[in-house]
C-alpha cells in the first residue's frame, strides 16, 4: 500500500486585460486565467503512478488595443481674460486662452481610425501699450487776407497749442501717437464782412418833378428787396442788404469791377410800375458813386449821383418823421444812409439832454444800428424823460445832454444856442462810464452849422479835460459844410468817460445850431 500525494487543479475565468496604454496611442494588453490547486494524500496499492502531482501553467492571451480621445462636438467656450499687467507708460505682452465646451472622453478600440479629432487650441497673444498723447488745441481764428472782390476775409487758425497729455491705449507700439503738436496743421475759412453804415436822415423824393427833368435825388434803383419783408417792425436785414450792395457798387464804380448781378435788375417790378435799367445805365456805373443810398417804399434800394455831380439826396428837403418807419422810407421818401467804414467799438451811443433854458423834449429810440441820435431830455425846469438802450450793435447809445443856452428841438434833435459866442456848449451824459471811440456832427438848420469845435470830457461832470492828440493843445475838430452831411471823426486816443462836452469854435451864420452823435461801446 502506497501513500501518494495528489493535487487537484481548478482553472478560473479570464482575468482583466493588463497593460497601460497612453492617450491617443496603441499597445499590447494581456490577460490570464487563475489556477488553484488542492493537495491531498491518497493510498494506492503498489505504486503512485497516474496521480497528478502538479497543475498545468496558467493560460494567457494578448491583444492590440488603442486608447482614443474623442469629443462629441468641437464647440468652444468664450475667450478668457487677457493675462499680464501693462505698465503705466509703455508696452507689455499679454496672453489668453479658451477651452472646448465639452470634455474629452476616451474610447478603446482596435484602431483610432475613423474618429474625428478637434484641432489643438492655440493661445492668443498681443502687445498692449499705454501711450502718452499730447493734447493739441486750435488757436483762435485770425484774419490772414482780405478779398476786395468778395468782401471776405480769409481767416486762419493753427492747431499748435498744447494743454498737456492724455493716456491712450494702443496696440503693438506707440509709434503712431503724437508727442508734439503739428505746426503745419492749418484750417482756413471765408468770413464775409457786412457793410457798415450810418444814418443821415429822412428826406423827400418828389419822383423827379418837371423842373428836375425826371431826375430823382437818388436816381438809380440798384436793388429791390420787397419780397424779403417778413416783419414790418424789423427791417435790419433790408438795410444790411442795401448797404452790402451799395458797397459792392461803390467798389465797381471805382474801376475795380463791374458787378455781374446788375443784369438781374435790368427790369424790376416796384409797386405796379416798371423800372427800366438799360445797358446805358450799366455803362454809366463807372461815373456813379454809391457812398450814399436811400431805402424807399420800405425795401427799395436807391443810389447814385445826379447828372450834375451833386450829392442830391437832400434836394427835395427833409421829410416829416412820420414818413419814415423803423429805419426805412415810405412812399416818395428816402431814409438815407452813408456807407462808412466803422472801427471796432463804434456803437452809436444814445443819450438824454438837459438845457439851461428852453425846453428839453423827448426823442425817439433808433430803429437799428447807426440810427439818428435818440435821447430823452432833462431840463433845468420842466420834466426830463428817460431813454432806453438799443437792442443791437452799432446803435447810438443813450445819453443825456445839458447846454449852455438854447434848446434841443424835437425836429431831428437839433440844438440851437440862444447866443452866438464861443462860450456855448452842449454836454452829454452817457449814464455810465463807457469807452468813447468817435464823434459825429451834422448841420442844424438850412443855413446854420458848426464848422469847427472842440471836445472835453469828464468822469463826474464837474472837472473838464480837453481832448488832445499829438500836441499839448486841445484838438480842433472839423465840423460841417452843409446841413445834412454827417461828419465822423474816430478818436486816435479813445476815451473812458461818462460825460462829453462839445464846444463850438466857429459857425456858418449868426446862429449856432448842430446835431451831435457819440460812438463807442459799453
Amino acid at each position: 500500500m502506497c501513500k501518494c500525494n495528489l493535487v487537484t487543479c481548478q482553472v478560473g475565468e479570464w482575468g482583466t486585460w493588463q497593460g497601460d496604454i497612453s492617450a491617443d496611442s496603441c499597445g499590447t494588453q494581456t490577460r490570464s486565467k487563475a489556477v488553484s490547486s488542492t493537495h491531498a494524500h491518497k493510498y494506492q496499492e503498489n505504486t503512485c503512478e497516474g496521480l497528478a502531482t502538479t497543475c498545468p501553467d496558467t493560460p494567457t492571451e494578448s491583444r492590440k488595443m488603442c486608447n482614443c480621445s474623442y469629443r462629441e462636438d468641437c464647440s468652444l467656450l468664450e475667450w478668457q481674460g487677457w493675462q499680464g499687467d501693462i505698465p503705466e507708460s509703455g508696452c507689455a505682452r499679454q496672453i489668453r486662452h479658451r477651452e472646448y465646451n465639452n470634455s474629452i472622453i476616451y474610447v478603446q478600440r482596435d484602431t483610432c481610425d475613423g474618429l474625428t479629432s478637434c484641432p489643438v487650441i492655440k493661445d492668443e497673444t498681443r502687445t498692449k501699450c499705454n501711450c502718452n498723447k499730447i493734447i493739441c488745441e486750435w488757436s483762435n481764428w485770425f484774419r490772414e487776407s482780405f478779398d476786395q472782390e468778395t468782401n471776405c476775409w480769409t481767416e486762419m487758425r493753427v492747431k499748435n497749442a498744447s494743454s498737456g497729455f492724455e493716456k491712450v491705449v494702443q496696440m503693438d507700439n506707440c509709434n503712431a501717437i503724437p508727442s508734439m503738436c503739428d505746426m503745419g496743421l492749418v484750417e482756413r475759412q471765408k468770413d464775409f464782412v457786412p457793410a457798415t453804415f450810418v444814418q443821415v436822415g429822412c428826406f423827400n423824393d418828389d419822383q423827379g418833378s418837371s423842373k428836375r427833368k425826371g431826375v430823382r435825388p437818388l436816381p438809380h434803383l440798384f436793388k429791390n428787396l420787397r419780397d424779403q419783408i417778413t416783419d414790418w417792425f424789423n427791417f435790419d436785414h433790408i438795410l444790411q442788404g442795401c448797404a452790402n450792395e451799395a458797397r459792392n457798387l461803390r467798389q465797381e464804380t471805382s474801376g475795380r469791377r463791374i458787378h455781374s448781378t446788375l443784369s438781374s435788375f435790368y427790369r424790376q417790378e416796384t409797386s405796379g410800375r416798371r423800372i427800366h435799367i438799360n445797358t446805358q445805365f450799366l455803362l454809366q456805373t463807372k461815373n456813379l458813386r454809391y457812398e450814399y443810398f436811400g431805402v424807399q417804399f420800405f425795401a427799395e434800394c436807391w443810389g447814385g449821383k445826379d447828372p450834375e455831380g451833386n450829392e442830391a439826396y437832400a434836394r427835395d428837403g427833409l421829410a416829416a418823421e412820420s414818413k419814415c418807419w423803423k429805419g426805412v422810407g415810405g412812399q416818395r421818401t428816402n431814409m438815407v444812409y452813408r456807407v462808412q467804414d466803422m472801427p471796432g467799438c463804434s456803437d452809436e451811443l444814445d443819450f438824454t439832454s438837459s438845457v439851461s433854458s428852453g425846453v428839453g423834449l423827448k426823442g425817439k429810440m433808433p430803429d437799428r444800428c447807426s440810427d439818428e441820435l435818440d435821447f430823452t431830455s432833462s431840463v433845468s425846469s420842466g420834466v426830463g424823460l428817460e431813454g432806453k438802450m438799443p437792442d443791437r450793435c452799432s446803435d447810438e447809445l443813450d445819453f443825456t445832454s445839458s447846454v449852455s443856452s438854447g434848446a434841443v428841438t424835437r425836429n431831428h434833435a437839433v440844438w440851437c444856442a440862444d447866443q452866438a459866442d464861443q462860450n456855448q456848449w452842449i454836454t452829454v451824459d452817457l449814464k455810465n462810464p463807457v469807452k468813447i471811440s468817435g464823434v459825429g456832427t451834422q448841420g442844424g438848420t438850412k443855413d446854420s452849422w458848426v464848422t469847427l469845435y472842440s471836445v472835453e470830457y469828464s468822469e463826474e461832470g464837474e472837472a473838464w479835460v480837453p481832448y488832445k492828440e499829438e500836441t499839448e493843445t486841445a484838438k480842433t475838430f472839423a465840423g460841417n459844410s452843409d446841413q445834412f452831411t454827417l461828419e465822423l471823426y474816430w478818436l486816435k486816443q479813445p476815451l473812458n468817460a461818462r460825460f462829453l462836452r462839445f464846444k463850438p469854435i466857429s459857425w456858418s451864420s449868426s446862429d449856432i445850431c448842430m446835431k451831435i452823435r457819440v460812438y463807442g461801446c459799453t
